[in-house]
């Protein structure tokens, strides 16, 4: 019978899983099509999360990230932050939407963890 088959795609190439509080990290994105080749979206934005509180810590709009079948997303070191003080490491999540020609669309998400350091402050 016929498969269904995602339009894009989107995966983590070397992903960050592990961030020090208070560092910048970087996360590289390759988009590709439903046969594996790379695809460059029509724009690229994103929002990244407190996983536990559902805090929005960063928003980056379209037009900010030039679009590309693989881009480099900058996760600023203050967005880095440990949310509720007294936690060890905090889940914070990374959603990606590449839109394409016309309506179609491709969301993705990555969890990755910040690590709270006893003397940044």
């Amino acid at each position: 019978g016929p498969s269904i088959w995602p339009l894009r795609s989107a995966s983590w190439r070397y992903p960050v899983q592990v961030v020090n509080e208070k560092s910048t990290a970087y996360l590289t994105v390759v988009f590709k099509d439903k046969n594996g080749a790379a695809v460059i979206p029509a724009s690229i934005s994103y929002q990244i999360h407190d996983l536990a509180t559902g805090e929005l810590l960063e928003t980056v709009a379209a037009g900010v990230v030039t679009p590309a079948a693989t881009v480099e997303l900058t996760i600023p070191a203050a967005v880095n932050r440990i949310v509720k003080p007294g936690k060890d490491k905090e889940a914070h999540r990374i959603t990606v939407t590449a839109t394409y020609g016309g309506s179609a669309q491709q969301v993705s998400e990555f969890v990755f963890y910040v690590q709270a350091l006893g003397a940044v402050t």
